[in-house]
């Protein structure tokens, strides 16, 4: 049986969308959930978690953007 690596499958989903972007975003604030946000449960849960959460969802809604990952 063959494996398959990343950089296949990365390739392969680059020659599909060869004129659109994908778009990771790191983030180092700590927690990220997507819904229900739970602010002030630590010190790391804020504001600036919010921010890059919509960013993210902005990003991914603009037409020229296929996907958008944040880790």
């Amino acid at each position: 049986m063959s494996q398959i690596s990343y950089v296949d499958v990365f390739e392969n989903r680059f020659d599909r969308h060869k004129k659109n972007l994908y778009i990771v975003l790191i983030s180092l604030h700590g927690l990220i959930r997507g819904e229900n946000m739970d602010f002030g449960r630590g010190s790391d849960i804020g504001g600036h978690v919010q921010y890059v959460v919509e960013f993210a969802r902005t990003l991914g809604s603009m037409p020229r953007v296929y996907c958008v990952d944040l880790c």
